[in-house]
């Protein structure tokens, strides 16, 4: 990735797992980004409703991210593709929130959220 030339930098930490990194950008397009942590190269790129307000977390092959809307968008880790969201603007963040799973749940700060393991067309694997 390039170095960012402007506009806000972003203050999540990426996060690391199954030889992925997965960092988040809002130089031009809110978007989530996985790199081959071997070769530094961009496994996959997918488009956030917004700039992201939490750190990515992995859980169960998803990588969740919530937006500075409170949409909470959970990603295929190998692909990038959407298998969860929750568009309901439950938890509004300004940058400072960070997200925890456990046990099926969904921590945003002090707030919890059930996450419901609906059919999506992204096949997880």
């Amino acid at each position: 990735m390039r170095a960012r030339q402007r506009g806000r930098p972003d203050n999540q930490t990426p996060a690391v797992g199954g030889g992925l990194v997965y960092v988040s950008s809002t130089y031009g397009v809110a978007s989530l980004h996985a790199l081959d942590t071997a070769t530094g190269r961009v496994r996959w790129t997918s488009e956030l409703p917004h700039p992201a307000a939490t750190s990515p977390v992995l859980a169960d092959g998803v990588v969740y991210v919530d937006d500075q809307q409170g949409d909470l968008s959970g990603l295929a880790q190998a692909t990038g593709c959407r298998a969860w969201s929750d568009t309901q603007g439950l938890a509004q963040l300004d940058g400072t929130g960070n997200l925890v799973v456990a046990g099926g749940t969904i921590y945003i700060g002090a707030t919890a959220y059930q996450i419901d393991r609906q059919p999506s067309s992204c096949r997880i694997t």
